[in-house]
């Protein structure tokens, strides 16, 4: 007589494997189907309520097997999978911060909405699923779409592997952006504002250069004086400045190739940098420990690299004392763009200066900038239309 811990095992013919009756009375079999690609023991399970149902099933996978099929695994979990690709996989094929960015993602936004569901059962739906539970924690369609992107390519690895039938992320949409927020973007009198209450601090040149130039925050934090040729009137932008779990501030290569430029300092840029190289000097002989001659244009009053968190805090009391509300910094960039369209900037040259991936990304971004320009040009006829005369 059989109890719950144990398994009546029929009889079985050459060639059938381990069949045997489980407690619930349903027929089981097991069968080895060599390693996958992280070494795992590829073991598979089927189970059927006859006998014949599961030898039917058994042939079926080891036909599939033996064809080079997929035989998914339905007992690993995607959190087991995605971390062992995350650790195993996925480093060496992106950048060191790009890869602590997918496990970030994965460890936060993707597994603890996946984690429950077998990974050879992951369908579209699931995916959907995680997709409107990250919305209702409010995420933004960005860092959905950003989770949708990382899954994505973590299941194209194991599709490609045969660990799963399909890439069930390819098959979901993405999360609809709605575009690039323009609506805090500094207008001339603001920027003159800002400037203006700018004028003397410390960090005055930054201020000069994200609006005039457009820099991102982490390109500005981490400019060397090694980059920058005062005598040239040009600087050159290869790097940004951001924090690494672990690591703390490091500089790493910046987000795209045409992110990497140089930039002609207009006579403004120029003399900022010079006032605020003398400022700098001034600060690093007063300090009990000399830093390096040659380091962070921008530093900390003690000569440290500036947390980039830092400067949203300082760009915000920077606003309030001029008295222009609150804008989010990358709204600097915003004006720079906008500045420079309305001065009759061309497009393409726009989008040197940003150092945007194509001049496609600066149109799309700034339609409504370029339409608002042409709408203003075009009234300055209304006063001297030869249709009207």
């Amino acid at each position: 007589m059989q109890n719950d811990s144990t398994r009546k095992r029929a009889h079985r013919g050459t060639g059938e494997g381990a069949i045997y009756r489980e407690p619930n009375g349903l027929w089981a079999a097991a069968v080895e189907l060599g390693q996958g690609p992280d070494g795992r023991r590829l073991r598979r399970k089927v189970r059927g309520r006859t006998k014949g149902i599961v030898l039917d099933k058994l042939t079926q996978m080891k036909s599939q097997a033996a064809a080079g099929s997929p035989v998914v695994d339905n007992r690993r979990s995607p959190a087991d999978y995605l971390r062992w690709w995350s650790t195993d996989v996925l480093p060496g094929s992106v950048k060191d911060s790009t890869a602590d960015d997918y496990r970030w993602i994965l460890d936060h936004y993707v597994i603890p909405h996946l984690g429950h569901v077998p990974l050879g059962k992951l369908a579209p739906q699931h995916v959907h699923q995680m997709l409107r539970r990250l919305e209702d924690d409010g995420k933004s369609p960005r860092s959905r779409q950003y989770a949708r992107a990382v899954l994505r390519r973590a299941l194209g690895y194991a599709e490609r592997w045969d660990m799963v039938t399909r890439n069930a992320a390819a098959l979901v949409d993405d999360p609809r952006i709605a575009g690039s927020r323009l609506d805090d973007t500094l207008s001339p009198d603001q920027a003159k504002e800002l400037l203006a209450a700018a004028k003397g601090t410390r960090l005055e040149a930054l201020a000069v250069l994200v609006l005039r130039l457009g820099l991102r925050k982490g390109e500005a934090l981490a400019l060397l004086w090694d980059d920058v040729d005062l005598d040239a009137g040009r600087l050159q932008i290869h790097a940004t400045l951001k924090r690494r779990p672990g690591q703390g501030l490091v500089r790493d290569v910046p987000k795209t190739s045409s992110s990497r430029r140089t930039l002609p300092l207009p006579s403004n840029c120029a003399a900022a940098l010079r006032a605020h190289q003398l400022r700098q000097h001034a600060e690093r002989q007063s300090l009990p420990i000399r830093t390096p001659d040659k380091r962070y244009v921008f530093t900390s009053p003690v000569g440290t690299p500036i947390d980039p968190r830092n400067v949203n805090r300082w760009w915000d009391q920077l606003c309030e004392s001029a008295g222009i509300g609150h804008h989010r910094f990358h709204a600097s960039r915003h004006t720079a763009a906008t500045l420079l369209l309305d001065s009759g900037v061309a497009l393409e040259v726009v989008s040197a200066i940003l150092g945007h991936a194509s001049i496609a990304i600066t149109a799309d971004v700034y339609a409504k900038v370029t339409a608002d320009a042409k709408r203003r040009a075009l009234s300055l006829l209304d006063d001297d239309d030869p249709f009207h005369q």
